[in-house]
């Protein structure tokens, strides 16, 4: 959905590593990944001891660079809300408004159907927005802790 997929994003670090050694480190630091070829795609969701985690994936990509360093991409796909979501809030809205309109087609009734709608599109806007912001701090966290270590204490 075009909608959502403005959401996404992409970082990407260069770090002092090489590939194997970074591979190794995020399989030991991540617990919730799978792998496919050179990507490793990490899933996050808040838990009961960090609710305010956020919710999405991260593909990561590692290419090695000529020199003995690699290249890090990552791909930020927040998902705090889904397609059938979006969905089921907007049928709701929808049922409300034809209520409310039914009730009573006045200017005031006619006010609050608007306000609603401009208060969810700007709600969805904000979580959305704080979601991905939440899923680029985990990416930096992970990355910088990981240029700060050596080779050695990786592997």
């Amino acid at each position: 959905m075009t909608f959502l997929n403005k959401y996404h994003s992409t970082l990407s670090f260069r770090v002092d590593k090489p590939k194997e050694a970074i591979f190794q480190y995020l399989l030991k630091k991540v617990k919730r990944h799978s792998i496919t070829g050179d990507t490793i795609q990490i899933e996050i969701k808040p838990t009961f001891l960090n609710i305010s985690e956020g919710r999405g994936f991260v593909n990561l990509t590692i290419q090695p660079n000529e020199s003995a360093g690699s290249t890090i991409k990552a791909d930020i796909i927040p998902t705090s809300i889904t397609k059938d979501g979006l969905y089921i809030i907007g049928g709701i809205l929808s049922v409300w408004t034809l209520a409310a309109l039914l009730i009573s087609f006045s200017f005031n009734s006619l006010l609050t159907v608007v306000s609603g709608w401009v208060i969810f599109a700007i709600t969805l806007h904000l979580m959305q927005r704080l979601n991905q912001g939440k899923l680029q701090n985990y990416v930096n966290a992970l990355v910088t802790e990981m240029k700060h270590l050596k080779v050695s204490s990786i592997a």
